[in-house]
């Protein structure tokens, strides 16, 4: 039998398959810039509501 019956051939990851997106950009970019990106708007927000008062 090629494949058993726990094999998800439809929607599964594919063992020893090629490397994702994901996996490929995890790979290549250090870790200190894996970071989210800041949230500015929060800070653009609190500066205009101290300008504001």
């Amino acid at each position: 039998m090629l494949f058993g019956p726990e094999a998800n051939l439809e929607s599964g990851p594919v063992p020893y398959g090629a490397p994702t997106h994901r996996d490929m950009i995890e790979h290549v970019t250090p870790r200190e810039f894996r970071a989210p990106a800041a949230d500015l708007s929060a800070l653009i927000r609190w500066l205009a509501e101290r300008a504001h008062k």
